[in-house]
């Protein structure tokens, strides 16, 4: 349990203090006393640089290596679907060949081409997964970089949704 005064980050015993006599002689834990920072996510085990497009507090939009990882977690609410469907649906029109994988629990399942895909059926799909799951993801492999690989396409404003048309 960690004192009442906060935890102490970056602090050692001095070069020439008696190891037996000093105070702090029984740290032997690091300041996170012990814990590791463990990734959770649908992309836990994706290396490399990756790049934040978007963020709320259910979803994630980041591009790593060309691709693009969206990661939907539960209690994400019909608004933020709606908002990925719409991202969807413009990065289907900028792009020729978009290759789609559904990432839950650990595995990856080819859901097929974007241009190809029920969005609607994909939305039901997300919305079953996530009331059993807590982290789901969608990962989009292009051929060539489309619009959701630019920065405005994530601004609310430039979205199309069907209820703002």
């Amino acid at each position: 349990m960690p004192p009442s005064t906060g935890r102490v980050h970056l602090v050692s015993m001095g070069n020439l203090a008696d190891p037996e006599e000093h105070f702090m002689r029984q740290m032997t834990e690091d300041a996170n006393m012990g814990a590791k920072h463990r990734k959770k996510g649908p992309f836990k085990h994706s290396r490399g640089e990756s790049h934040v497009l978007n963020r709320s507090r259910y979803t994630s939009i980041r591009k790593r290596h060309g691709s693009l990882e969206i990661s939907m977690n539960r209690g994400i609410t019909a608004k933020e679907i709606d908002g990925i469907i719409a991202r969807l649906t413009s990065h289907r029109f900028s792009v020729h060949s978009t290759w789609v994988y559904l990432i839950e629990g650990g595995k990856r399942k080819k859901l097929g081409k974007l241009a190809e895909l029920d969005l609607q059926r994909l939305r039901i799909k997300l919305m079953q997964l996530l009331s059993k799951k807590p982290h789901i993801g969608l990962l989009l492999m292009d051929e060539v970089e489309g619009n959701m690989h630019t920065h405005g396409a994530h601004s609310y404003k430039n979205m199309k949704i069907a209820g703002r048309l």
